[in-house]
């Protein structure tokens, strides 16, 4: 007990996180915090098109199987392959849309693993976008989890590193049609 109560100690110590957020229990959505940014070189309109057409996520999101707008407004149905690999599915709203700004979204109460996040986009002076994301979760057993899950390659962190590489080429390589509606969010 001790030991335990030590290591808590150190823990809560060393990353200067409440304690609520260290194990995940009663942290709602923000037991670990991801922020990165990249730019590509697409004009914002089409970024933030390609962003917000859902289809797109299973096409650069390595974990996304499957998206699908839900009947009720600005609402989601997500699949994704959870740790072990099995469907993990969640439904997730849109929280804030400002076309070629900014969007953002969070988990609805059920999710197993609760989220939230905020993309914003940028346009840079040579015509490439700036995406900046900042992304809160809170998985089973909080940092804890997320360093276990991060030991077996499978934690976001990871995950969003490659998934963007892999939005960035997707956008340069292979161009959004321009005559294309702009996605209804749901």
């Amino acid at each position: 007990i001790l030991a335990a109560t030590g290591a808590g100690l150190i823990a809560r110590a060393a990353t200067n996180l409440e304690a609520r957020r260290l194990i995940g229990m009663g942290a709602g959505r923000r037991a670990v915090d991801l922020q990165k940014t990249i730019t590509i070189d697409a004009p914002v309109e089409d970024v933030f098109k390609f962003w917000t057409a859902y289809k797109n996520f299973p096409r650069f999101m390595s974990r996304v199987l499957d998206v699908r707008p839900s009947s009720r407004e600005r609402q989601s149905h997500w699949k994704v392959a959870g740790p072990a690999g099995g469907p993990v599915e969640f439904d997730a709203e849109v929280s804030s849309l400002v076309p070629n700004k900014a969007f953002g979204w969070r988990t609805r109460e059920g999710a197993p693993v609760a989220h939230a996040g905020l993309v914003r986009f940028d346009s840079t002076d040579d015509g490439r976008t700036r995406v900046r994301i900042r992304m809160s979760y809170n998985p089973p057993g909080g940092w804890w989890g997320h360093g276990v899950a991060a030991a077996f390659g499978v934690d976001p962190k990871t995950s969003l590193d490659t998934d963007l590489v892999r939005m960035k080429t997707l956008l340069e390589t292979v161009r959004p049609a321009r005559d294309a509606a702009q996605p209804k969010v749901h």
